[in-house]
């Protein structure tokens, strides 16, 4: 007798239904060692008839069932069936079978003391010389072990993803590819603001704002700037390679933690343009002061070079009495008015970014201007720099829009600042839409002077500003402009790329 007449299923399980892989298997082994072979495998085997009764089952599927050969041979193997598993499956099962392919799937199994255990099963038709079905073969494990550890892995990533989701800010891990490989939802809802892109990568390319408070990184959402703050951990684990089984490899992985500050952002800056507007307020004073007393000690000096002058001419200094009293008093008040002027401590000159110090004035300028008024920033680019004192230079520029937006019309009243490069300059322009200076249709441009001219009590804060400009080797000057007012051309230095203006 054949092996494989002896063990028809056994030889097709092993040589995987292919014949020619059959007859290689019965010419190679022995009937006695194939048979122990069937018989010592650690894979759960049973032959049934067509109808499914059990006709042979090896030691593992013995100790797999809890059912004896003897209990076993003969009976139907529905005998491990299970009410848990669902009506369909068999179906499915069967009409598979019948149509004399192989079928695998899972059946919650009942072993012989009641107990469960899912099975993951293989049944093969053993198909006989006329191609009939003489046999059925199954093979079957025990995978309870293997499907408690998936479930209990996808109950915790069922965890993680809602505390994740949970999580106020958006938290993502990447691999060293920097591809997502785990996102929470309100990554993937900044993702979706984004029109798809990746919000880490975004972030990495913005401009930041550094403020005492941290770093924070602007993002454009619906018309809105949003402000981030960006957190990256590293993280490490083993490799799952297989060439990595017995070694120590190890990946590294990236933790994101975006988290949207704007609220924070929003009241940081409030506090540093209050503190700012102060500090202008405060120079602004602190100049005013020291202009007025300058300008009265230039009028106190005046009368009092009069009196010495009639003092030397007298023969023998015989100056009368009185005359020479009102002149030493009035030596006493000019020392006076000369110690009293403020002496504020000197801004040191710092590389400064123009376009942040015209940000800053513009923050400060806004609130002040009518609902029918505008204002038209067009920033310089952010890597033009000058060399200056940051708090003084923002006066002079805050001065100057201050006064150009008192020209404003109340209704359709509109400022513009706009900016462009020379070899080694930077050109302000800030035009109004105020009225015209009649001066200007007969000359191409005029002294700043000519501006507080025109304005009452605009004197003294505009000349404040052609000091600040001189002090900085700047140019000023007034034009015609083209919203109908007046053009401010204010030029100043830039800093080169070996650090000088």
């Amino acid at each position: 007798m054949s092996h494989l007449a002896l063990f028809p299923a056994e030889t097709a399980l092993l040589g995987g239904g292919d014949p020619a892989l059959v007859q290689q298997l019965m010419q190679a082994l022995p009937g006695e060692l194939f048979f122990h072979v069937v018989e010592q495998s650690s894979v759960a085997i049973s032959i049934t008839d067509p109808e499914a009764h059990i006709i042979y089952s090896n030691q593992a599927f013995s100790r797999l069932t809890g059912f004896s050969r003897s209990e076993l041979k003969g009976r139907n193997h529905n005998v491990l069936a299970s009410q848990q598993t669902p009506r369909s499956r068999y179906q499915a099962m069967w009409s598979t079978l019948e149509s004399r392919r192989s079928w695998s799937g899972r059946l919650i199994n009942k072993r012989k003391d009641g107990s469960l255990y899912l099975a993951e099963v293989t049944v093969t038709p053993v198909l006989d010389s006329a191609g009939h079905i003489s046999h059925f073969l199954g093979m079957h494990k025990d995978i309870s072990e293997r499907h408690a550890l998936d479930q209990r892995l996808q109950n915790q990533m069922a965890l993680l993803e809602a505390v994740l989701n949970a999580a106020p800010m958006a938290v993502a891990v990447l691999d060293d590819n920097e591809q997502i490989l785990l996102d929470n939802l309100a990554y993937k809802t900044l993702r979706s603001d984004l029109s798809g892109g990746e919000p880490a990568a975004r972030l990495q390319q913005v401009e930041p704002h550094v403020t005492p408070a941290g770093v924070f990184l602007p993002l454009r959402i619906r018309q809105q700037t949003h402000w981030f703050t960006l957190s990256r951990l590293p993280i490490e684990s083993l490799s799952e390679e297989a060439g990595h089984y017995f070694g120590h490899g190890r990946r590294t992985f990236s933790l994101l933690l975006i988290q949207d500050c704007s609220a924070e952002y929003v009241r940081l800056e409030q506090a540093r343009l209050e503190q700012l507007r102060l500090r202008l307020d405060e120079q602004r004073l602190l100049l005013v002061v020291e202009e007025t007393l300058q300008a009265a000690s230039l009028k106190l000096r005046a009368p009092l070079n009069l009196l010495q002058a009639a003092e030397r001419l007298e023969p023998g200094n015989q100056l009368n009495p009185a005359v020479r009293a009102a002149r030493e008093e009035g030596e006493r008040a000019w020392q006076w008015l000369q110690d009293s002027r403020p002496n504020p401590a000197l801004e040191a000159r710092q590389p400064l970014r123009l376009a942040s110090l015209l940000a800053d004035v513009d923050a400060l300028l806004r609130p002040r201007l009518l609902p029918g008024q505008t204002c038209e920033l067009m920033l310089p680019d952010a890597a033009i720099r000058l060399e200056g004192q940051p708090l003084r230079l923002t006066l002079a520029l805050w001065q100057l829009l201050e006064q150009l937006r008192l020209r404003l019309p109340a209704e359709g009243g509109q400022l513009s600042v706009t900016s462009h490069i020379t070899e080694q300059t930077i050109c302000l322009l800030l035009e109004d839409s105020g009225p015209a200076l009649d001066e200007l249709a007969d000359y191409h441009s005029l002294p700043f002077s000519c501006l507080w001219q025109r304005n009452e009590g605009a004197e003294l804060a505009l000349s404040l500003v052609q000091g600040i400009v001189n002090d900085h080797s700047g140019i000023i000057a007034i034009l015609a402009s083209t919203l109908g007012g007046v053009q401010i051309h204010l030029e100043l230095p830039l800093m080169l790329d070996d650090g000088r203006s």
